[in-house]
């Protein structure tokens, strides 16, 4: 509770300024509604229109900061003495000098990476702590070692999430933390749930273009969507796709998995068909269906079929079989 009290008194401090000049603009709108009551006429709807569209334009980081809070609730009502910040016996790597914002990178166990080891990165939800044991391992399991972190702004790390942008550089700071570990781009999988998953791949083609050697990482993603307008339906999808595109939240995953990582070793885990999921931009060999029946918030590893689940997804990634 006391994160969201320090969010809500931030906003306060950064948009203050702009308190009477949002006032001005929402005055002028209900006098250009008033004036549309009177008329009637083709016109006078294009001013209260465009007004409407250009106050949410100059205020998205305001609304958005707002609107995060119902969005994603776990980052901000998550306990002071979170085990994520203070459970012992996890290794714990300090990122915050690959992004502007601190974050933590804890791993499952206080043994140093070394340069050989697999790492499985676990991208989760805005907020949301994936338990280490949610985190599938591939291939040969016992090699592994996972790590999973928190988004800028959730939980204890500094920074706020205003657009897509800010949580594909968290990302790209991830992954390149660990590069700097001198673990091999061949040894690291990316692991995204839901949003997550749209975020791993948007930061892995992210760094594609700087760091051609990251065409070696492979890639996960699990139950995620191709965008946030092509989630919530067609019309929806024509109607939002140039709002949430000028507004940079739309995570247009499907673009990045189709192009920027065409030649990635990746898999893609769908329990549905909706009209927004991932697996439509994917080819046939890189999707491994779930069943229809699944809960969209069930852990990949307590599927019954979980050893089969592997068994495909690792024969994708690395022509091979779980021990």
């Amino acid at each position: 509770m006391k994160n969201l009290s320090q969010h809500f008194k931030s906003l306060v401090k950064s948009y203050r300024p702009l308190i009477l000049p949002y006032i001005g603009v929402s005055a002028l709108f209900a006098a250009s509604c008033i004036f549309f009551m009177t008329t009637i006429s083709v016109f006078s709807l294009l001013i209260p229109f465009s007004i409407t569209l250009s106050s949410l334009l100059a205020m998205h980081a305001l609304l958005w900061s707002i609107a995060r809070v119902v969005l994603f609730p776990a980052a901000f009502l998550a306990p002071e003495n979170s085990h994520f910040n203070h459970r012992s016996g996890h290794q714990k790597l300090n990122i915050h000098t690959y992004s502007p914002s601190f974050i933590c990178l804890q791993a499952e166990s206080n043994e140093c990476i070394n340069e050989d080891d697999t790492v499985v990165i676990g991208f989760n939800d805005y907020g949301r702590t994936f338990n280490f044991d949610h985190i599938p391992t591939f291939c040969n399991a016992t090699t592994y070692k996972k790590v999973r972190f928190h988004y800028r702004g959730a939980e204890k790390n500094t920074g706020d999430f205003v657009s897509e942008k800010d949580l594909i550089e968290d990302g790209a700071a991830v992954i390149l933390a660990l590069l700097d570990q001198n673990v091999k781009p061949k040894n690291i999988i990316l692991y995204g749930f839901s949003l997550g998953g749209a975020v791993a791949t948007l930061s892995l083609a992210h760094l594609i273009k700087t760091q051609p050697k990251c065409t070696a990482i492979k890639l996960v993603s699990d139950r995620s969507f191709s965008s946030t307008s092509a989630m919530l339906g067609p019309y929806m999808n024509t109607l939002l796709y140039p709002v949430l595109k000028v507004l940079n939240l739309n995570f247009d995953a499907g673009d990045a998995w189709q192009h920027g990582l065409k030649d990635i070793h990746k898999v893609c885990f769908y329990a549905n068909s909706n009209y927004g999921s991932l697996h439509y931009k994917a080819k046939n060999t890189e999707t491994i269906p779930l069943s229809d029946d699944i809960n969209h918030k069930n852990p990949l590893p307590y599927f019954t079929k979980y050893g089969d689940l592997i068994s495909n997804a690792s024969s994708i990634l690395f022509n091979c079989k779980p021990s």
